[in-house]
């Protein structure tokens, strides 16, 4: 039996002929909801009863059976029942969550959005128990991520296309959804500009000013560029918060030197991984120099345009080429070059023509840039930044490279930009691998202390140690990766309370990270992404044998997949062993897994680890745990508070005993003396590690018991 339930916006069940379904309470539309939501669980007739009812047991189960009699009578046999187990069983159905996330994993941010109408059930409010709405909000919460991360990530790929009109209409749909979001205003007001409305953008700001000053002042160096106040004359980038240039300052010296003594063409290659700060610091360059009277140049070169003749060498020159009516210098007028570069301004000559004809075309246009490359840099030196030059087009790779070897005198530096072992082959990246032509500058992680610092500065005010240390892990010393974890920790720690703001975690990894991340992510092959899984699973350095036997790789030898993901940075090996190159990459990676595959791991990986002599039991209780083995997960996370209590590691107490507690709850074998027991030990830890308040919560269930006593213990750990 099929049927299509959509939830968001609005809730609606439709049977396979297309007719409308409507259930005969709202109480049974909110349990179909819910094991749809909740559909690969068995679920106990006493534990749906305790969520939807509030009435005495008998009339619950009564009220519960007419529920699930309605489901069946209106909806068809879609319902598995064994005794008082209960699941869907509906393998023809549709529900739009699942699709929706469906999409997102195919990395179809499109058609995510065209299924994230609205808010999730929003007519379910006040109608279960405290238990019901709980969920209820968790799953509304949980589905508005999944939702901005869609709109986000479908912003970001109509802006790499130039879609300026798709563009201006998914940002004002978002910002229906999310209208404190200053990145989908900024979306918003750009596309809204480039797309030729340039009237329309500053009277938006302007109504924005009136109602959000907080938002118009982020966007104020962008209104400037739209009212031309700006004196920048090269291409639009995408206006952001410009980080603080921090531990780049051998880099930028040896930049700066090399544009001291240009003689003839000079180029650099800066290479690094993504979020590194290779922008970041030839943004910095480019104004230094421009202050010292140089002439800018800059082109980015975007995986969706690597097919583009000519993209990255045009966008440089558009402000003198673009049009016949641009300044350019007094020399003949390059009519072929604009022609090839800017096909709009006039149409080429005669592309029909032979081979011999068409060699000829391009020798021409290349001597024709050349020489107006050589002119305009003729009263001034000039700076060309060629950003991501790993997806530049074949063309401009091959203009470029003609350009550097005929400039024999011309005062240029070209500072060329790209993630690691771009892989392709031909001349330009060919010359950029000649010591004797090209000065290499490898863009290195910062180290602990410059990352500190560059948090230091950007938040504008002091951060605790923890805080830092925790951010600084996390990133990597990736300096883009330590900016988006701070400034959504500071997104979440304005309505948060102390004991949320201690640790931020993979929590923070939000949707302004995703893009970097799976863009990492996208080439690894599938056994490589076992072996990362596996790794994410284990958490932290881990022997290859260990990885290897949780992961299953079926390949001959295996070794080539840790050759594949050390050389793209994301694995990092010693001795043996093995871990993320980020800590971020990890929790990623791990966040992504599917709940039936994570637990799967942790339970392999706490039946392998048990076999080791040495291995601590806080370690197996967690995997057991995670692995949804709550019996023993109890059981070593028991022993393992009580060894750490009488070692003196209160934190390492507390949170045993923590997991203990969790574990005893879910296997259901904790008596009321045992739970005194660990509620007890776990106070006494954090009392003794100075952690009062989270001492005292831990006590609060016991007042009820022994008021007495617990408060006398409270008063002894003040």
């Amino acid at each position: 039996m099929s049927y299509r339930l959509r939830t968001l916006g609005r809730i609606r069940i439709r049977s396979e002929d297309g007719s409308d379904i409507e259930l005969r309470s709202v109480k049974h539309t909110a349990l179909f909801l819910h094991l749809n939501a909740e559909s690969r669980r068995n679920h106990l007739r006493a534990d749906l009863c305790e969520m939807f009812w509030t009435t005495e047991r008998s009339r619950a189960r009564h009220s519960l059976s007419q529920a699930l009699y309605d489901i069946r009578n209106r909806v068809g046999p879609v319902l598995a029942t064994s005794g008082e187990r209960i699941s869907l069983d509906a393998p023809g159905a549709w529900y739009d969550v699942e699709e929706l996330e469906e999409r997102m994993s195919r990395d179809e941010p499109g058609a995510a959005v065209d299924l994230y109408a609205g808010p999730y059930a929003v007519e379910l409010d006040d109608v279960g128990t405290d238990g019901f709405e709980r969920w209820l909000e968790a799953e509304r919460r949980r589905i508005q991520v999944v939702g901005r991360s869609a709109f986000r990530r479908h912003i970001l790929s109509l802006e790499e296309k130039g879609d300026w009109n798709r563009l201006a209409d998914v940002a004002r749909r978002f910002l229906k959804r999310a209208p404190n979001d200053v990145n989908a205003q900024r979306s918003f007001l750009r596309s809204l500009w480039l797309g030729g409305d340039r009237a329309s953008a500053l009277e938006y700001f302007a109504s924005l000013r009136e109602r959000r000053p907080d938002l118009a002042e982020q966007l104020r160096p962008l209104i400037d560029r739209i009212e031309g106040r700006s004196q920048n004359r090269v291409r639009e980038t995408p206006d952001r918060e410009e980080p603080p240039l921090v531990g780049r300052e051998d880099e930028l010296r040896r930049l700066r030197r090399a544009s001291r003594s240009l003689e003839g063409p000079t180029a650099v290659h800066l290479e690094g991984e993504a979020g590194v700060g290779k922008t970041r610091l030839v943004t910095e360059l480019a104004e230094v120099l421009g202050l010292d009277g140089f002439r800018i140049l800059q082109s980015r070169c975007w995986e969706a345009e690597s097919d583009v003749p000519y993209a990255a060498v045009a966008e440089a020159l558009e402000p003198w080429l673009g049009s016949e009516a641009a300044p350019g210098p007094e020399t003949g007028e390059p009519e072929l070059a604009r022609a090839a570069l800017f096909p709009r301004s006039r149409e080429p000559e005669d592309l029909t023509a032979d081979r011999e004809a068409l060699k000829e075309l391009r020798r021409r246009v290349f001597e024709e840039v050349t020489c107006f490359v050589r002119d305009l840099v003729d009263d001034r030196p000039a700076l060309w930044v060629v950003e991501d030059i790993q997806w530049a087009d074949r063309t401009s790779a091959s203009l470029l490279h003609y350009l550097l070897r005929r400039l024999t005198d011309v005062p240029l530096l070209v500072v060329f930009t790209s993630r690691p072992s771009p892989d392709r082959d031909d001349g330009l990246v060919r010359y950029l691998d000649q010591p004797s032509r090209v000065e290499r500058l490898a863009l290195d992680p910062l180290d602990r202390s410059a990352t500190r610092e560059l948090l230091a500065a950007a938040s504008g005010e002091t951060l605790s140690s923890g805080i830092e240390a925790r951010i600084a892990s996390l990133s990597g010393g990736n300096p883009y990766f330590a900016l988006q974890l701070l400034r959504a920790y500071e997104d979440r720690s304005s309505g948060a309370d102390a004991e949320q703001e201690e640790v931020p975690g993979r929590e923070l990894v939000d949707d302004r990270l995703e893009g970097v991340l799976r863009e990492r992510l996208r080439s690894v092959s599938v056994e490589g992404r076992k072996v990362l899984e596996a790794v994410a699973v284990l958490g932290g350095r881990s022997s290859w044998d260990l990885v290897l036997s949780l992961a299953r790789v079926e390949v001959h030898d295996p070794s080539w997949i840790c050759d594949q993901l050390t050389r793209q940075r994301l694995l990092r090996t010693a001795d043996g062993d093995v871990e993320f190159a980020h800590d971020i990459l990890r929790e990623f990676v791990y966040a992504d897994l599917g709940v039936i595959r994570r637990h799967s791991l942790h339970r392999m990986a706490a039946e392998r680890l048990a076999r080791e002599e040495d291995i601590s039991r806080g370690v197996l209780a967690k995997h057991f745990h995670r692995g949804d083995d709550p019996d023993r997960a109890f059981h070593y996370a028991l022993a393992a508070a009580r060894d750490a209590e009488r070692r003196g590691a209160h934190e390492e107490a507390a949170s045993y005993a923590d997991v203990a507690l969790s574990a005893a709850s879910d296997s259901g074998v904790s008596a009321e003396t045992r739970e005194v027991e660990l509620r007890r030990l776990a106070a006494r830890a954090f009392s003794s590690a100075g952690e009062l308040a989270r001492a005292a919560r831990r006590l609060e269930p016991l007042m009820e018991v022994d008021p007495e006593e617990v408060t006398e213990e409270v008063i002894r750990g003040l």
